[in-house]
């Protein structure tokens, strides 16, 4: 988990605390992944580490389009992925193919 630093008066690890969620491709739908999915917090999925959970967001019926959950082939790659997201780099802007962009008419 990337964490943030919190202006709150209390002490502990909270929601606002945390940018984004890396876990094991295989190990989707415990508690950490649900409360994320609902909080609008970035998963980011490792290919590279399988588990015998073998549970994936393909088993549950979950699209990764419309939501900020992302597939990285090794944590090398994740580590890349947590580092733009502390310096505010949109994660869609990583990832290929980019959408064609459309052309705007100068007048």
């Amino acid at each position: 988990m990337l964490w943030k630093e919190s202006n709150s008066l209390h002490s502990g690890l909270s929601v606002e605390n945390i940018s984004a969620v890396v876990m094991p491709e295989s190990a989707v739908g415990n508690i950490p992944f649900f409360a994320s999915l609902d909080q609008n917090i970035p998963i980011i999925l490792v290919r590279d580490n399988k588990t015998i959970m073998n549970m994936t967001v393909e088993r549950l019926g979950i699209s990764c389009v419309d939501r900020k959950i992302f597939k990285v082939s090794s944590y090398l790659e994740a580590s890349g992925m947590l580092t733009a997201i502390k310096h505010r780099i949109a994660l869609e802007s990583l990832t290929r193919p980019i959408p064609n962009l459309n052309p705007i008419k100068l007048l």
